[in-house]
């Protein structure tokens, strides 16, 4: 049954709370996370920090160093985002606190690029005494959990919004730093971790009936890595796919950088990911060296937005959205605010015409708010912010006309 890997974490971590020892930190999104499960449970064990993730990271390494097992939970890019104070209170004192990130990679979907987890695994993997972990399913999720209430140091624990097939079955054993094989094979091999693993299967299905045997290896422990079991599947295949995955070179750098060091060659991220992402410099050096032409990345909110979903889609990403020009996301959002403002508008005219109200005041008020309007869709869609803020401003001085002839009458 397909489940997203943060419920797996909020229900386990609810029944491992019978343990004293735990101590469940948020950042204001428990119902997200699925952190309310445990909070439910043991409301006296649960701390509700708020939208201050650096504080929390902060109390809970006082409460690991104190003999506590803290558990801070929050969106993966809001909680590896403060990456110097996970550094200075978590990596450096080797505090025993699970950093546990959830909305992983583009698999947010509508959520938006803004809280998309992207370059969390590269920021996590870099901090001396973290471990990495990201399992692929349920069954995994839990058995992590599980193994996580045990362990001793730090760990990030990398959790998906969306949901996941079963790979595994229900008597799976987590066994850390150890890759999975799920599937054998001779002619390729596919390498994915967490929500990428279903996706390498699905792969090995099709490449299957087109007579390629494909090996697929599950790493679920990206720090320590098994570079035994990748190097050895890259050796004894005719090619290494690494996933191009929802964190994209972010997920695939530690497998690339164990199957060089062996020298052996791998195939990276597909030439459209690639195009797509070209202004990142380890895109760059990745495309040169795959031999793949860079052209210009997208940049600002809207042009990152657009990119992400046309590489999403590139990298055939089943839900991903679809590819919407920063011009055309404009137009929609323009729409929806005129239709929200002449809402309330029209609530106002009626009322006015109800009460009797017409004078100079109220029909040049109308005047002006409708030009407004046109003023501030005509800037919103061409991207002119002065000009917009100047008509919204006139708007809101028309509506404000109105609202004032009706008090007084």
């Amino acid at each position: 049954m397909a489940k997203a890997t943060r419920e797996s974490f909020g229900e386990t971590l609810a029944e491992i709370g019978s343990d004293p020892r735990h101590v469940v930190l948020d950042g204001d999104l428990l119902k997200s996370n699925m952190t309310v499960h445990f909070k439910e449970r043991y409301p006296d064990r649960f701390v509700e920090v708020g939208i201050a993730e650096s504080n929390m990271i902060g109390v809970a390494a006082g409460l690991a160093l104190s003999g506590k097992v803290a558990w801070a939970s929050s969106f993966t890019c809001f909680l590896t985002g403060r990456l110097e104070t996970v550094r200075m209170s978590i990596g450096y004192n080797r505090a025993n606190v699970r950093l546990c990130g959830t909305h992983a990679g583009i698999g947010i979907g509508d959520d938006g690029a803004s809280q998309m987890g992207l370059e969390d695994i590269a920021a996590m993997r870099a901090l001396p005494n973290v471990d990495v972990v990201q399992p692929c399913d349920d069954v995994e999720t839990r058995r992590a959990v599980e193994y996580l209430a045990d362990h001793e140091g730090p760990v990030f624990l990398r959790l998906t919004r969306q949901k996941l097939e079963d790979v595994n079955p229900k008597d799976y054993r987590f066994e850390p730093g150890k890759a999975v094989v799920l599937r054998d094979g001779s002619d390729v091999a596919l390498i994915g971790t967490g929500a990428t693993v279903q996706e390498a299967l699905k792969a090995a299905d099709e490449l299957d009936g087109g007579g390629i045997s494909a090996r697929v290896i599950n790493v679920h422990t990206i720090k320590p890595i098994d570079r035994d079991a990748i190097v050895a599947a890259a050796r004894e295949s005719r090619a290494t796919l690494l996933h191009p995955g929802y964190g994209f070179l972010s997920e695939q750098a530690p497998f690339a950088e164990a199957v060089a060091a062996a020298g052996v060659t791998f195939v990276g991220p597909s030439p459209a990911v690639l195009r797509r992402l070209g202004d990142k410099p380890e895109a760059k050096a990745a495309a040169e060296a795959a031999g793949v032409p860079v052209v210009p990345g997208y940049r600002g909110a809207d042009q990152r937005d657009h990119a992400f979903a046309r590489s999403a889609d590139a990298v055939g990403y089943p839900d991903s959205p679809k590819p919407q020009s920063p011009w055309a996301r404009r137009m929609k959002s323009a729409h929806v605010n005129a239709a929200e403002n002449l809402v309330v508008f029209a609530a106002l005219v009626l009322a006015a015409h109800a009460a009797g109200v017409s004078n100079n005041a109220t029909v040049s008020a109308c005047a002006v708010y409708f030009w407004a309007r046109v003023v501030h869709f005509v800037a919103y869609t061409a991207a002119l912010p002065w000009v917009r803020t100047l008509a919204f401003a006139a708007g809101f001085v028309a509506q404000a006309v109105l609202a004032w002839q009706l008090l007084v009458r």
